[in-house]
């Protein structure tokens, strides 16, 4: 018996989640393609265990769901049935993050330090319809900001380069991978492995998978990608997609009512808009001013962004969520008021 992952409880625990200021729901972002869970559910063995800090909190769910989307371009969504990791425990994940890690100091940009230059490894299985491992995905978080203490016992980070981090990781993926083979059911099964930069500790948005790449042996060549965050109204995003730019700026231009903050934010993909979410913000809004309101938002959405994107936007009063207004790859626009 199996189940799917339904969407509307999706949007139940984003309800229940957003009571924080400007809580951003990335774990569920993507929103194209619902893996089924093959049942009885099993839990991660490790837990999803984090042995290194990571800096930025929003990096912790986006490498999982984000590591989703790349698998779904081999372990496709309608053939395949997730399942959260099973061979990884703590005690192996401990064990995998201290040997492909320095163990030596370094030097870098004036200060000395033993660097954590990976910093969380994710898995994930996916199984046949029959119940049987086809393939696992594994993520690898890459660490860009490597933290110190300065004399007064502040924390503070040096930034090495990208490129010589993401070439210090594919140099120790043969240690992972043959770790991996010399587990018993992992010996000739595919698996992808996915870079992740890690967004800067102060960041409010997180970072983004940057290469990929999936083998059955104790080879990998990698294919870079090009995910990244960016809010609607940023001046940066002129230079990846001006179209969308424009079209959030006509947006906000055409909720005109009194007293309301208009922010929202966008995962990319090759500059392509993959999914928004815009917040609108209200310290009062009575019932008939908000039915009015996502009338002017259904009509604003179809105006300014007319592209295979899915697009939502959720009223808060007083920081809780009291309507929401979804525009889905097709154009259609669906309104809910809570």
């Amino acid at each position: 018996m199996k189940k799917y992952i339904v969407m509307l409880v999706i949007f139940i625990l984003i309800l229940s989640g957003c009571s924080k200021k400007e809580e951003l729901d990335f774990e569920n972002y993507y929103d194209l393609n619902t893996y089924k869970i093959f049942e009885p559910y099993q839990q991660s063995v490790s837990g999803n265990y984090i042995n290194y800090m990571i800096s930025n909190n929003y990096d912790v769910d986006n490498i999982q769901s984000r590591l989703m989307d790349l698998s779904s371009k081999y372990f496709k969504t309608s053939n395949y049935y997730y399942q959260a990791g099973q061979y990884l425990d703590i005690n192996s994940i401990k064990e995998l993050l201290n040997d492909i890690n320095p163990d030596y100091k370094v030097n870098i940009d004036g200060i000395e330090m033993i660097p954590k230059y990976i910093t969380y490894i994710h898995e994930q299985n996916y199984l046949d319809k029959n119940g049987d491992l086809a393939g696992i995905s594994i993520g690898l978080a890459l660490n860009k900001y490597q933290s110190y203490k300065n004399n007064y016992g502040a924390t503070l980070y040096k930034e090495i380069s990208e490129e010589e981090l993401v070439k210090y990781a594919k140099e120790k993926i043969k240690d992972v991978l043959s770790y991996l083979r010399n587990i018993d059911n992992l010996k000739d099964k595919r698996i992808l492995i996915g870079l992740y930069i890690n967004a800067s500790p102060n960041s409010t948005l997180p970072g983004s998978y940057k290469y990929f790449g999936i083998t059955s042996d104790n080879n990998i060549s990698f294919k870079a990608v090009d995910f990244s965050y960016h809010y609607l109204d940023s001046n940066n995003l002129t230079e990846k997609n001006v179209d969308v730019y424009n079209g959030f700026k006509a947006f906000q231009g055409q909720i005109n009512l009194d007293n309301i903050y208009i922010s929202g934010y966008g995962l990319f993909e090759d500059n392509n808009l993959v999914n928004a979410s815009i917040t609108i913000t209200s310290d009062y809004l009575n019932r008939d001013k908000l039915i009015y309101l996502e009338s002017i938002i259904s009509k604003a959405l179809g105006n300014n962004f007319q592209m295979k994107s899915i697009i939502t936007v959720y009223i808060k009063v007083n920081n809780q969520i009291v309507g929401m207004v979804k525009k889905d790859n097709n154009n259609q626009i669906f309104n809910y008021i809570l």
